[in-house]
């Protein structure tokens, strides 16, 4: 029951922990803290989690990739993370070229993948 709780409070989603974002343990460290801390934002701790994935990583599948625009943020400060997942994602520098021109942006308003920007690259 105290990981429920501890997911709830930090606003995590069962996929967080499915596709290995971050474990069990690591989410019960981080409610120790948030409920010792001056910093209560629970949307600051899934920054967290999410940035030292990414700096763990070094690469990613593109499952990998694919999960991460199925995450979502449940908590109780009613903050969603998306966009800043994805920016941290656009500028990790692990994705592969074919990777990068195939995300979608619709999370931005528009219907076009990467692919028809990609003259910047």
């Amino acid at each position: 029951m105290k990981i429920d709780n501890a997911k709830q409070r930090l606003g995590y989603t069962d996929e967080w922990l499915q596709f290995g974002i971050v474990t069990n343990e690591y989410v019960l460290d981080q409610f120790e803290e948030i409920e010792t801390s001056e910093d209560k934002n629970a949307e600051h701790y899934r920054a967290w989690a999410f940035g030292q994935y990414l700096e763990r990583k070094g690469n990613l599948t593109d499952l990998e990739v694919e999960n991460i625009f199925k995450l979502r943020d449940k908590g109780p400060d009613n903050c969603d993370l998306t966009e800043s997942r994805l920016h941290n994602l656009l500028f990790s520098n692990i994705l592969t070229y074919e990777q990068l021109v195939q995300l979608p942006l619709d999370v931005w308003g528009q219907s076009k993948n990467y692919q028809l920007m990609n003259n910047d690259l």
